[in-house]
């Protein structure tokens, strides 16, 4: 399976930027990737990829019976018994930059690359009370990642008070699209499209060729208008702290 253009092969090129960052572990077989890191959110003990027998044996090793959550390609088959039962489903898109046009959005709405401290701080308020996550453990997993791995964060404000986020992290193939957030009060207001919009005309003006995201179902609509398309379906399932075998 290749991993070029996809969300987990954007994903691994991050994680080997940050090989050398302390508290960083990542496990890579054939078809699976899985990441230990600081935080405690998702994201943190993840596993995506291809599952079989021996994928599940070493992955449950790697984690030394800690929780994790498992992104798989699928409806995974013979593997009774390892807990692979209903889960989340997450459409992989992905969209040719090439095919991207500018857009505009409201007047009230202002969109900023994320430089200084001070922004970094309001953007990770911004996305962890969003996401519903606890403020500094959301901090110990991005920090690293936009520091070492070389991420860029966006920020938007309506009406000059900070309102929605998203997070762009370019690869060789591709720009993964992340974090993207916006506060409950201030939906419905075009702030969603305008950050997208600004990551996708930076990542453009830097020559990548398309861009790759997974979708919830708040947010595939609005991907949808944008010209994304479903490539892929990725299931969730979490196991909490499964015993090794």
């Amino acid at each position: 399976m290749s991993l070029a253009r996809t969300q987990q092969g954007n994903f691994l090129e991050v994680l080997q930027r940050m090989s050398s960052v302390a508290g960083w572990e990542i496990l890579e077989l054939e078809r699976v990737m899985a990441l230990k890191a600081p935080g405690d959110i998702p994201f943190v003990n993840m596993v995506w990829g291809i599952p079989s027998v021996e994928a599940v044996k070493a992955v449950r090793r790697f984690y030394a019976g800690k929780p994790y959550c498992w992104l798989a390609e699928g409806r995974p088959s013979g593997l009774e018994g390892y807990g692979f039962k209903e889960a989340s489903e997450f459409p992989e898109m992905l969209l040719s930059l090439d095919t991207y046009h500018s857009r505009s959005y409201p007047s009230k709405i202002t969109v900023e690359e994320v430089i200084s401290d001070a922004q970094l701080d309001v953007w990770s308020i911004i996305a962890a009370d969003t996401f519903g996550f606890d403020l500094t453990r959301f901090r110990d997993f991005f920090y690293p990642v936009i520091r070492h791995a070389g991420c860029q964060p966006f920020l938007a404000c309506y009406e000059g008070v900070p309102a929605a986020t998203a997070l762009m992290c370019i690869g060789k193939f591709e720009v993964g699209i992340y974090t993207m957030s916006t506060r409950s009060e201030f939906r419905r207001k075009g702030l969603a499209s305008a950050v997208l919009g600004t990551v996708l005309d930076v990542a453009k003006a830097k020559g990548t060729p398309c861009a790759v995201l997974y979708a919830t179902d708040m947010g595939e609509p609005l991907y949808d208008r944008f010209g994304f398309a479903v490539t892929n379906v990725f299931y969730e399932y979490s196991f909490e702290g499964a015993p090794i075998r």
